[in-house]
């Protein structure tokens, strides 16, 4: 079984070739739960530099609100490539990829197979962190509870399969 890093963006942000970019779209991606739709839409009109970010949920879920400092100053510091996207042109297979380079093809989340998205990744590894359901829904910006089974029974699976 392999071991990742608690800090998995760490790893990811040794790769040279990435741009600012995407460096902050994969931590945003590891720190907030979120989608990464949720952040490639991110608009430069909610951005309020030195306070927060509001990326706007999708398929039901709640905004999110991005308050880390290092991230909100490396927004500020980016070039507007764009009028409306912040982190264009980053696009997602970009970050598919350097997450299934950089994390392993096991990251696939097991027992789905319709959604083969190593970018749901984080979203399950820190679903793992609690057995508190109205902290998993939260973690994970659902506000429904099936929506939170779904990702929790997916990880218990996934447990006891690396188990054996």
């Amino acid at each position: 079984m392999k071991t990742f890093p608690k800090n998995i963006f760490d790893q990811l942000s040794t790769i040279p070739y990435l741009s600012t970019q995407q460096k902050l779209v994969l931590q945003i991606l590891q720190l907030e739960n979120c989608r990464i739709s949720e952040i490639l839409e991110a608009k430069w009109k909610n951005f309020f530099p030195g306070k927060f970010l509001i990326l706007e949920g999708k398929k039901k879920s709640h905004n999110i609100i991005v308050r880390d400092r290092q991230i909100l100053s490396s927004i500020s510091s980016l070039i507007r490539l764009h009028d409306e996207l912040i982190f264009y042109p980053v696009k997602y297979y970009q970050i598919f990829r350097l997450c299934l380079r950089s994390l392993n093809a096991s990251v696939y989340v097991k027992g789905i197979d319709h959604s083969r998205k190593v970018t749901h990744f984080f979203r399950y590894q820190n679903a793992r962190l609690t057995e508190n359901e109205q902290f998993q829904t939260d973690i994970l910006h659902h506000k429904s509870a099936r929506s939170r089974l779904f990702y929790t029974s997916q990880t218990k699976k996934g447990n006891q399969s690396e188990k054996h």
